[in-house]
């Protein structure tokens, strides 16, 4: 096997995404969520991202798109007034 299909990776996470759409990303793709420390500015923080090989990754950006995009689409549907 090669090198791409074995050595694992992390990809952060957008801030922003939901928590639903990570879970989905995560039970779809053979992926893993992490918390990650990472250095801005001489500052530190902790941020999420998904843990898996190069492939996995590419696959859970994509679904982590569609996802995302699709959330986009509903919350800017246009909302009919007066039905409850």
């Amino acid at each position: 096997m090669s090198e791409r299909g074995t050595k694992k990776y992390d990809m952060i996470i957008p801030l922003g995404v939901p928590a639903d759409v990570i879970a989905e990303v995560e039970r779809r793709c053979d992926v893993k969520v992490v918390q990650r420390e990472i250095e801005r500015g001489g500052t530190k923080t902790t941020v999420l991202a998904f843990r898996g090989t190069k492939d996995a990754l590419e696959e859970a950006k994509k679904v982590m798109e569609e996802l995302t995009e699709r959330r986009i689409e509903e919350w800017t549907k246009p909302r009919r007034r007066g039905s409850s």
